[in-house]
């Protein structure tokens, strides 16, 4: 691990992990910006983000969450134009969003394999949906509960 740092690989890892690397370089005098580690969020000890870099930071997690919905109502349009032969790209895209939305397919599936392919979409939507609100949300919350420990002289600076 600490290999992968010294020769300059970039790391992206959970938050934890980083937080936990950020912790023995800093037993070790070495920085986190000298070993080129990807931590998105500031740590509890560092004053609140100015505003300009929240913004910057939320249209980023933003654009990520829109970028995992397009590609899985894409997964799932071409899933659903495979598997339901009847269907058109109106449909299939009707189909595909309703099943991101959690409201349920409006085609019923003839075939097996069209059956397991709703079943497992169906599941992956759930999770997707899931993820795709703690990327958008992230940045949210990491700014109101780091607002709760920052002390008042540093977010009149701040402001």
């Amino acid at each position: 691990m600490r290999y992968a740092m010294r020769g300059g690989a970039r790391l992206f890892w959970g938050s934890l992990q980083a937080r936990r690397i950020a912790r023995e370089l800093d037993q070790t005098g070495n920085d986190a910006q000298s070993c080129n580690i990807k931590i998105m969020f500031e740590h509890i000890s560092k004053p609140l983000a100015a505003p300009q870099k929240f913004r910057s930071r939320l249209a980023r997690s933003l654009m990520l969450g829109a970028l995992m919905i397009a590609i899985s109502l894409a997964i799932g349009m071409i899933g659903f134009l495979y598997y339901f032969p009847k269907m058109d790209w109106a449909d299939a895209f009707v189909n595909a969003s309703m099943l991101l939305s959690g409201m349920g397919p409006l085609a019923q599936p003839e075939t097996t394999a069209a059956k397991v392919f709703a079943g497992l979409y169906a599941l992956y939507s759930g999770l997707m949906l899931v993820m795709t609100t703690g990327v958008v949300f992230a940045p949210l919350v990491h700014r109101f509960l780091h607002a709760l420990h920052v002390d008042e002289d540093e977010l009149k600076r701040n402001k």
